[in-house]
């Protein structure tokens, strides 16, 4: 059997959720801050690249009003949950939940600040 290389470098969407929940649960960790935030980007690097691989898999299904700064993400085929900063996330997938959010009829302002003309946006691919 014959496995290319491009496909054993591409982690699978579940593979990249179990690692960003690993990096979550060390930033809650961490006792430094700086370390913290290192942990919570690569948490929200990976999500990115989870959201913008299968967009299709994932569904906002809450807003965090107590802090207005965190979003629920559940992947629908496995039921994965995690909480995520949209701020943190690349631009497509900001753009990508922005529309999720708005789509299941969530109060989505809180997409504006970081994808201010969102319906003009068309995200191409994740960098």
């Amino acid at each position: 059997m014959h496995m290319s290389i491009q496909t054993a470098r591409r982690p699978s969407i579940l593979g990249l959720l179990q690692l960003a929940t690993k990096y979550n649960r060390l930033a809650k960790l961490c006792p430094s801050r700086n370390g913290r935030r290192g942990f919570y980007a690569l948490k929200h690097q990976v999500l990115s690249r989870a959201i913008c691989a299968r967009p299709n898999e994932f569904t906002v299904d809450e807003i965090d009003l107590r802090s207005r700064l965190a979003v629920g993400l559940t992947h629908l085929p496995s039921a994965w949950r995690l909480h995520a900063c949209p701020f943190h996330l690349s631009g497509a997938a900001q753009v990508l939940l922005h529309a999720k959010a708005r789509a299941s009829g969530l109060d989505y302002s809180l997409f504006r600040q970081a994808a201010p003309d969102v319906r003009r946006l068309r995200p191409a691919g994740c960098r």
